[in-house]
């Protein structure tokens, strides 16, 4: 799933049996298309392959979007505080 972090609000998903880059980037493209977001997007992420992906890289590529991942040592960077 793909979160909106300024909205709140989940804009991407996609679901199969099992996970995969074509999966992540499904959901990364459905949220590009409802949010049209503007030049600048940051999309966040841990390491995990499918985010390191070349099919990920070029979907950011082709809609200029900057690729920002946390640090490897602690989880703590990936977590949204709560309202």
């Amino acid at each position: 799933m793909v979160f909106d972090v300024l909205s709140r609000m989940i804009v991407g998903w996609a679901m199969d049996e099992h996970i995969d880059v074509r999966l992540a980037d499904e959901a990364l493209r459905m949220g590009i298309e409802r949010r049209r977001p503007n030049v600048g997007l940051i999309h966040h992420s841990d390491h995990g392959s499918q985010y390191k992906s070349l099919l990920i890289g070029r979907t950011m590529q082709e809609c200029r979007i900057t690729s920002s991942m946390g640090a490897i040592v602690g989880p703590w960077d990936n977590a949204w505080p709560s309202p």
